[in-house]
């Protein structure tokens, strides 16, 4: 019988400059086009499908805020 062993890709550590041109595009358009995603790949020197899991992230990651802060709004 064989076992197979899945070995997962180590996390993507984000530089803080990558971080913050990232921020700043996600302000504009939180939803890139593949041309964008590659071009921001290119210029921060990573793969592009790592740049649509972090526009994916951040999308929930705002999602999620919004709904506590609009908990939070209701309670008071």
């Amino acid at each position: 019988r064989l076992k197979w062993c899945v070995v997962r890709r180590p996390r993507t550590a984000f530089t803080n400059g990558q971080v913050n041109l990232l921020e700043s595009v996600f302000q504009v358009n939180s939803y890139p086009g593949i041309r964008l995603r590659e071009d921001l790949a290119q210029k921060l020197e990573l793969d592009e499908d790592r740049i649509q899991i972090w526009f994916q992230n951040r999308r929930a990651k705002f999602r999620r805020s919004f709904r506590e802060s609009s908990l939070q709004f209701m309670q008071k």
